[in-house]
Formats: C-alpha cells, sequence, structure tokens
C-alpha cells in the first residue's frame, strides 16, 4: 500500500484495519494528520472540546480536520517506508521522523526534493520503493 499526501493518512488506516491485506506500507510526504508539524491551532482547539465526544454530528463534521494516527502508529505491525523531502512545505521532514520513531518496523528515506517529488522526480524515487517492496 502506497499513500502520498493526504493519501498517506487513508494508507495508515487500511493498515491498521487490514493487515492482512497490506503486507509493507510506503508513506511518501506525509504526516499523523492533526497533530503534526506544524499543527493549526483552529484545528487543535476543535480537538480540545468535549462537544465532539458528545455529538455524533458535530464529530462527523470535523473528523476530517482532527483526524491523527499518533496514538495507533505502534499498532501498526508492517514493514514500512517513509519518503520525505528535506525541501517539503507541506508536510516539513520533521513529522517523518516522528512517524518513524513510533512506526515499529520503519525505515526512513529523505531526499532533498519537495512535496510532489514521487512524481517529479521519478526517476530518483521510483527505485527506493522498488528495492523496499523487493526486500
Amino acid at each position: 500500500m502506497l499513500g502520498l499526501s493526504w493519501g498517506g493518512a487513508l494508507a495508515q488506516q487500511f493498515a491498521l484495519q487490514n493487515p492482512r491485506r497490506c503486507r509493507r506500507l510506503v508513506l511518501v510526504a506525509t504526516a499523523t494528520g492533526a497533530l503534526m508539524v506544524p499543527g493549526r491551532p483552529r484545528v487543535l482547539a476543535k480537538m480540545l472540546t468535549p462537544h465532539r465526544f458528545t455529538d455524533a454530528d458535530y464529530a462527523a463534521s470535523i473528523a476530517g480536520e482532527v483526524w491523527t494516527s499518533l496514538p495507533v502508529l505502534p499498532l501498526i505491525r508492517q514493514r514500512t517506508l517513509i519518503v520525505a523531502g528535506t525541501d517539503d512545505p507541506i508536510t516539513p521532514v520533521t513529522n517523518a521522523h516522528i512517524m518513524k520513531t513510533l512506526l515499529p518496523h520503519a525505515i526512513l528515506h529523505t531526499h532533498a526534493g519537495g512535496h510532489i517529488d514521487l512524481l517529479t522526480n521519478a526517476t530518483e524515487l521510483a527505485p527506493v520503493i522498488e528495492t523496499f517492496r523487493h526486500t
């Protein structure tokens, strides 16, 4: 399973819920959701309100903003490759280091590029993913 940017959040959820259907995980230019570096104050405020626990409609309306994988990363058992650009203005590389620390079977590959280098610099990054896929 490979997830790029927001798709990485989806890939983390899939790997957690479907461990038998997902042997390996590749997370590219992604993070843990709302609790990432940097977190927007407006989103963090929504996470702190108890209203999200007592009103199902409200919880559903903010779910996309407050989702975070931080508490469940240690439960993801698949071998994981994290690919992060050191010049990514959308998802700072610090997030990749946090994920590497929390994912029990993760390796981190950093590159000098930005957020969509998997698309714009595939000649460098595709072999990294291909090698991981075969190990």
